[in-house]
């Protein structure tokens, strides 16, 4: 089970729906990267690499975690899997240049793509069939994307943490793991046609915010007082303050139910 699946459960869901409510959604924008293909989870994927291959370029002191892929690699196949093994290799000489010069070239695309095939290597316990193969389109797509971010809207003051995790916290459910930090605001990334913001969506970024309550997030001396999604598709950011959604007196008994509930679904 992972976090996202867990707050799906029935009585979870009930309990996040008593305790917050959906604050207000009034962004506006015309989706300016339209979808290229169907492989909508696998691009939402290589994207989450590219944009934090990105920020590492933007803001030079980010700090960042293993990725997920190098991960698959070593939990699932060791040093067997030749290819699997070259791939990510490739992929972190490919970053590497692209922190010294800037550009992102066609191949960092394509990797940031192979990379995604072995998160979901990662998720499933084995390699796709399509393993390998790269659709051209798929990387026309990630530079659309690309195109389209915001510098602006990602410059940190103060603290950038690329894929962060919340530490005892993170075993509790999974090991579960954010997209970025920007100085006080966690972000996910959505790779969507739909520019909307919904209660499953809420309750990510809450139970992201529940697990930081419980373990702190990367050093644990980082603080998190908003939280947001970027719909990368309208190059859009939005953020909320937590204290929009839920009353600070209600807050710690929610954690309290949540970190128990949690002992005992995983």
């Amino acid at each position: 089970m992972s976090l996202t699946s867990f707050i799906k459960i029935k009585e979870i869901r009930i309990k996040f729906r008593e305790t917050f409510v959906i604050p207000e959604f009034v962004l506006e924008k015309p989706m300016a990267a339209k979808p290229l293909t169907s492989n909508y989870m696998l691009i939402g994927t290589a994207f989450d690499y590219l944009l934090r291959f990105y920020l590492k370029k933007l803001n030079p002191n980010a700090i960042t975690e293993t990725w997920v892929a190098e991960l698959a690699v070593e939990q699932i196949y060791g040093k067997t899997h030749k290819k699997a093994l070259a791939i990510v290799q490739k992929a972190k000489q490919l970053y590497n240049d692209y922190l010294r010069n800037g550009e992102i070239t066609k191949d960092i695309m394509e990797s940031a793509l192979l990379l995604a095939q072995l998160d979901r290597a990662c998720r499933e316990g084995r390699l796709g069939a399509n393993f390998g193969i790269i659709n051209k389109q798929d990387v026309a797509d990630l530079e659309n994307l690309i195109k389209i971010v915001n510098p602006k809207d990602f410059i940190a003051h103060k603290t950038c943490l690329l894929n962060p995790t919340f530490g005892k916290a993170s075993e509790l459910v999974g090991g579960a793991g954010a997209d970025l930090l920007i100085d006080n605001a966690l972000i996910d990334i959505k790779t969507t046609k739909y520019l909307r913001f919904d209660r499953a969506m809420l309750n990510q970024l809450l139970g992201y915010y529940a697990l930081y309550k419980i373990g702190g997030i990367g050093d644990a001396s980082h603080k998190i007082n908003r939280l947001g999604i970027y719909y990368s598709r309208h190059g859009a950011l939005y953020t909320f303050s937590v204290q929009d959604v839920i009353d600070e007196n209600n807050l710690l008994s929610f954690v309290h139910w949540f970190e128990n509930k949690a002992a005992i679904y995983f």
